[in-house]
């Protein structure tokens, strides 16, 4: 059977500076057909939005987490619906040849042992010294 993936995303730069570290090149982040098949069958309904969600999350996380004993990177999104949620997508860089593939979804998820806040950038122009002559 052959074996396909899709695409959710790249690690962006910023979430490596947040992080304090430099990761390995290939910097894509993947689902691949084993746990895309797995997550379609546990949740039939909901999969594609959940696929959606991860790609946003990717795309804009609040938080990242990053293990160096097990080489994965938690990427994390809170939302207020009844109350905060907070959802974890975890890559692993592992597999043959080596590369980010997402490996768990959970609500609540236990943090990494390094987990830190993506900092936004403001929105408009940044402000400047007023020049009084």
């Amino acid at each position: 059977m052959e074996q396909h993936e899709i695409l959710l995303g790249r690690i962006k730069p910023s979430v490596e500076s947040s992080l304090g570290i430099t990761l390995p090149t290939d910097r894509h982040l993947y689902v691949g057909s084993p746990y895309l098949d797995d997550l379609a069958h546990r949740h039939p309904e909901q999969y594609l939005h959940i696929l959606e969600e991860a790609m946003a999350t990717v795309a804009s996380p609040s938080f990242v987490g990053f293990s160096s004993e097990t080489m994965s990177l938690t990427y994390y999104k809170t939302y207020y619906k009844d109350g905060f949620l907070v959802m974890g997508f975890t890559f692993l860089y592992s597999g043959m040849p080596r590369k980010w593939n997402l490996v768990r979804i959970a609500k609540h998820p236990s943090p990494e042992s390094q987990v830190v806040e993506i900092k936004k950038k403001p929105v408009g122009r940044p402000k400047g010294k007023k020049n009084n002559k």
